[in-house]
């Protein structure tokens, strides 16, 4: 024990130099592992970002106006619209409101209709 008594600073120093090369090591090795996994996650986005392009040419070429016009042509025969084609209506929202309410009427009417009918269903 008198061997280590004088060399107290010594011995602190020493230990306090095995703890930062312990902590150094420790950090070390998690900065690595970190690196690791950031250039595998880099990697994946380049790849999700290189699909997602693929995927948008894709889309825009199988649904690009002129082939759509093409397809309605040839296979469903349809023809370009002309001015003459155009007729142009008014509506009066009046009218428009009346149809809304005895829909909303007939709706609530069959609700009650189908109601009555599953409870005498139902006996």
């Amino acid at each position: 024990m008198s061997k280590f008594k004088g060399n107290n600073s010594m011995n602190f120093i020493f230990i306090l130099l095995m703890f930062t090369v312990l902590i150094l090591i420790t950090t070390r090795g998690l900065a690595a592992n970190l690196n690791q996994k950031n250039i595998v996650l880099n990697k994946e986005v380049s790849e999700l970002v290189s699909t997602n392009q693929w995927i948008k040419y894709q889309i825009s070429d199988k649904i690009s106006l002129d082939k759509i016009a093409v397809y309605a042509k040839s296979k469903l025969n349809m023809v370009d619209i002309t001015n003459k084609d155009i007729r142009y209506i008014s509506v009066d929202l009046n009218y428009v409101n009346e149809i809304k309410q005895v829909e909303i009427k007939k709706n609530w009417l069959e609700k009650l209709q189908n109601h009555v009918r599953d409870i005498f269903d139902g006996q």
